[in-house]
């Protein structure tokens, strides 16, 4: 069974490769219900990833025009390890000193 971090970066590849993208098709392909897949759009909001919500007949969400993350060369465990810290709204520049 995927984590949840493993679920968000699935998400982030699914809203990056272009158009919006439906609450019911995120938990589809996901595996999880439609509120799990909000839940896991909060959690790109959180760090700054410019996801919209798009209201009216075609809802659903996408990503800012104009805006990619570069593609990750990390392997699921090596990005699952990387990430939550980086995520973490404690996490402190590298080298930085803890006080």
């Amino acid at each position: 069974m995927p984590r949840p971090t493993g679920h968000v970066l699935t998400l982030l590849e699914l809203i990056q490769s272009g158009g919006t993208r439906t609450v019911t098709e995120l938990a589809d392909r996901l595996g999880v219900e439609g509120r799990t897949a909000r839940r896991y759009v909060d959690q790109l909001i959180d760090p700054d990833v410019p996801v919209e919500s798009v209201r009216g007949r075609y809802s659903g969400y996408r990503l800012a025009p104009g805006y990619r993350l570069p593609p990750l060369m990390l392997s699921d465990d090596e990005a699952l390890a990387v990430l939550p810290p980086a995520w973490s709204p404690t996490a402190q520049p590298p080298g930085a000193r803890q006080g």
